[in-house]
């Protein structure tokens, strides 16, 4: 594409969206500016609808924004919704408020590249975006709490995972990403072998283990703090490798929370495979590049 230095400014649109995180559900509008009256009638598109016109209270996770701020802000929103309850995130803390992640899906989904013939077609665009995010979407599994930052400092003050007072937990991402990603592989015809959703009480983890690298094409490694210190993910691995010395390409690395030293450290053969890293794509396109990987195989 052949971008040049000139353009004509056709407009732009202020962009007003509200999640039900429950449902993943999206209600957005375009308004020719932000402010109170704007706001007042995102809240009336998702207040005067059910089941939230029915509801005994639904709760707003707001930032501090100006039109939505302060204690005149809670009054105007209850005395016109009186099952609302306003709830405002701490200053300069919006990226916690849920829908922050929808903008950012937006924002690489929908509006990259920002070239449009005109308004209408940026609103055509947002509202369709919205129905089709719903057929496909789920509810954010937000688990994130106070004691995750400070893991995290605490790991960067002396780059050892272990220094926190609370250990730090990169299986949850695993688990998420080997639910939804495999129920997304097998829906596009994959066979996928996890031990989680194959071992059954008394079956032995070593022979589970063996009989799925066997059978396996590839294995998908996700390297992370908590796999380089386990010892059944070594063995898992040594296997991989195994396979790999006969000449195929078997190991599909992923890196979670580490780095290229990190890697290095652990095993200099990893560190010289190309990755995906969580930190820089979604789990859906991760999945959607592992799919490329099989379907060329």
């Amino acid at each position: 594409m052949r971008v040049e230095h000139e353009y004509g400014r056709a407009g732009a649109w202020a962009y007003l969206a509200a999640l039900d995180v429950h449902r993943a559900k999206v209600f957005g509008r375009c308004e020719a500016t932000t402010g109170i009256a704007p706001f007042a009638r995102l809240v009336d598109q998702v207040m005067n609808q059910p089941p939230y016109n029915e509801a005994r209270k639904v709760f707003w996770v707001m930032d501090n924004g100006s039109s939505h701020r302060g204690e005149s802000s809670v009054q105007r929103l209850t005395q016109a919704h009186p099952r609302l309850v306003p709830v405002h995130g701490p200053v300069h803390a919006s990226w916690l408020n849920q829908i922050e992640i929808y903008f950012s899906i937006v924002q690489r989904k929908v509006l990259t590249p920002n070239d449009f013939p005109c308004l209408e077609a940026v609103a055509e665009r947002l509202s369709g975006f919205e129905r089709y995010y719903e057929s496909i979407a789920q509810p954010f599994e937000w688990k994130f709490t106070r004691a995750d930052p400070n893991a995290l400092l605490a790991t960067m003050r002396t780059g050892d995972p272990k220094a926190s007072s609370r250990k730090w937990r990169p299986n949850r991402y695993v688990s998420v990403f080997m639910k939804r990603g495999t129920k997304a592989l097998k829906t596009a015809g994959y066979n996928v072998w996890y031990d989680e959703f194959t071992l059954k009480i008394g079956d032995s983890l070593r022979k589970s283990i063996d009989n799925g690298l066997i059978k396996s094409r590839y294995g998908i490694v996700i390297l992370s703090n908590a796999f380089f210190e386990k010892n059944w993910t070594q063995y898992e691995l040594d296997g991989l490798v195994t396979k790999e010395m006969e000449g195929h390409k078997v190991i599909l690395p992923i890196w979670h929370f580490v780095t290229k030293s990190q890697v290095q450290h652990y095993s200099p053969s990893l560190a010289d495979k190309f990755a995906l890293n969580t930190s820089v794509s979604s789990i859906d396109e991760i999945v959607s590049q592992l799919a490329e990987v099989l379907d060329a195989s």
